[in-house]
């Protein structure tokens, strides 16, 4: 019986099989960063020009919900009405502050390095994330607090300088990121049964209340960096995309076919075909 060709299709489980060396940990991880990298690029690019498309400002709208979750004043302007200087507690906040530059890289490389399989669902969440953000930036351009409030950008009492030269868009705040990243893997660490994501909560809970208290972010924004990781997390566990990203690392089952199956002849003398030589599975 002839063989039949096969498909080849480049997916992980059929890497897996031809070169299993392109799974060792050191490699997945490398994969996922690079992948994480490269799928920021036009996000990047779209960011920084946000600002020059030209859609009104919406920080009007928000700074009077601010008021009225104060109660006249702003939440930033009630938190640094307490500030007499960069001390422990300023310190704490920053390092949370801080850590939204390098925890997705570390999160991602555990993520690879221990449940491989799930490395296109959470790229297909983070994706989903950024780009949503960054369709905000555009229609919905925002002066931070330090603008629009005048109140102080406590991050330069820490020697960290967030000017132009590391944010060319100052209007890209609604929804925060620094809270929303986080978020998102709080949410899918919780789905996926990580025992992290209660650390993941905690860094977005600390770092939305350093970007209020240093006037960089309005509590809305914060909120909003939250619901929108929560509505992508939901999206990608029930939507046909998230199955189907999953999907695409999940090892499957081959069939592989018998070319040297014999005959065997019945006491009626008619030949009938054995089960090895419909095939088998592999």
């Amino acid at each position: 019986m002839p063989m039949l060709p096969r498909l080849r299709v480049l997916t992980f489980p059929t890497i897996r099989r031809r070169h299993p060396w392109a799974f060792t940990a050191p490699v997945k991880v490398a994969v996922a960063l690079a992948v994480q990298g490269i799928v920021l690029i036009p996000y990047l690019a779209i960011r920084a020009g946000a600002e020059d498309i030209g859609f009104p400002r919406a920080h009007g709208v928000i700074i009077s919900i601010e008021r009225a979750i104060g109660g006249g004043q702003t939440p930033n302007e009630r938190l640094q009405a307490l500030y007499t200087g960069f001390g422990p507690l300023e310190w704490a906040l920053f390092a949370a502050y801080a850590s939204f530059f390098f925890i997705p890289m570390i999160v991602v490389a555990a993520v690879a390095a221990t449940d491989w399989n799930a490395i296109p669902r959470l790229v297909l969440a983070y994706v989903l994330l950024y780009y949503t953000a960054a369709l905000s930036f555009v229609l919905l351009p925002t002066e931070p607090p330090w603008m629009a409030l005048g109140v102080d950008r406590l991050l330069y009492q820490s020697g960290f300088d967030p000017g132009t030269d590391i944010d060319p868009n100052q209007l890209a705040a609604f929804p925060s990121l620094h809270v929303a990243t986080p978020a998102l893997f709080a949410f899918f660490g919780q789905t996926r049964g990580y025992w992290w994501w209660r650390v993941m909560a905690l860094d977005a809970l600390l770092i939305g209340i350093a970007i209020v208290y240093f006037g960089e972010h309005y509590v809305v924004d914060a909120v909003a960096g939250v619901a929108l990781s929560w509505g992508v997390v939901a999206t990608t566990n029930s939507t046909v995309a998230g199955a189907l990203a999953e999907s695409f690392a999940a090892p499957r089952a081959r069939v592989r076919l018998v070319p040297s199956a014999r005959r065997v002849h019945s006491v009626s003398g008619r030949p009938h075909v054995t089960d090895a030589e419909h095939g088998s599975l592999a």
